[in-house]
C-alpha cells in the first residue's frame, strides 16, 4: 500500500456535519474528541477492487498520529485543487448515499478509511467537463475547519456540472 505525504492548510468554513451513533457503531465515552487534522495523517491508497468502466476507487486513510483518541462520524469533504494553496477546480465530493455513519474511535495510531470514487475527467463530453491540471485533493476530515492537501495529480473537470468525485462516510480500517 502506498500513502502519500499531506501538507496541513488553513481553510474557510465548513459546514458541519452532525450525526448520532448508529445500531452497532462502537459505544464510547462522548468525552472522546474530535480528531483534529494536526493529529491526522491524511493520504491515498489503492482500493480493493480499485477500478470499475471510467471510474478508479481510492482509499482516503486517516491516520491518529496524536498521543490521545479521538473520534470521526461522518463524511470528509473532498475537491480537486490546483496544488498545496491553491483554488478548488470543479465540483467537491458528493456524499455516497445509502452508506451507514458510524462514530469511529482512533486509538493512536489507529487508521479511519473513506472510499472515494474518481470519474475519469476523459469520458466526460468536453462540453461538460472543460478538464484541467490539477495537482491534488483538498481533504476536510469530518467535522474539521482545516484541511489536509494530498498530492494527486492529473486532470480534473473544470465546470461543477460534471459530478466527478464522490465519498462514503468514514469507517474503521
Amino acid at each position: 500500500m502506498r500513502l502519500l505525504p499531506t501538507t496541513l492548510l488553513a481553510a474557510g468554513t465548513l459546514a458541519l456535519v452532525a450525526a448520532a451513533p448508529t445500531a452497532g457503531a462502537t459505544r464510547t465515552s462522548t468525552r472522546t474528541p474530535t480528531c483534529r487534522t494536526s493529529n491526522l495523517h491524511v493520504a491515498l491508497a489503492a482500493s480493493p477492487g480499485g477500478q470499475a468502466a471510467g471510474s478508479t476507487f481510492e482509499l482516503l486513510t486517516f491516520t491518529n498520529t496524536g498521543k490521545a483518541s479521538c473520534a470521526m462520524v461522518g463524511f470528509p469533504g473532498v475537491s480537486f485543487v490546483t496544488g498545496p494553496n491553491g483554488r478548488q477546480v470543479g465540483a467537491a465530493a458528493q456524499r455516497t448515499a445509502g452508506v451507514a455513519v458510524r462514530r469511529v474511535v482512533l486509538a493512536p495510531r489507529a487508521r479511519a478509511v473513506a472510499t472515494l470514487r474518481v470519474a475519469h475527467a476523459a469520458d466526460f463530453p468536453p462540453t461538460r467537463c472543460r478538464a484541467q491540471k490539477v495537482a491534488g485533493l483538498r481533504v476536510f476530515p469530518p467535522n474539521t475547519r482545516t484541511t489536509a492537501f494530498v498530492s494527486r495529480r492529473g486532470f480534473a473537470c473544470s465546470m461543477r456540472v460534471a459530478r466527478q468525485l464522490s465519498v462514503t462516510a468514514v469507517s474503521a480500517a
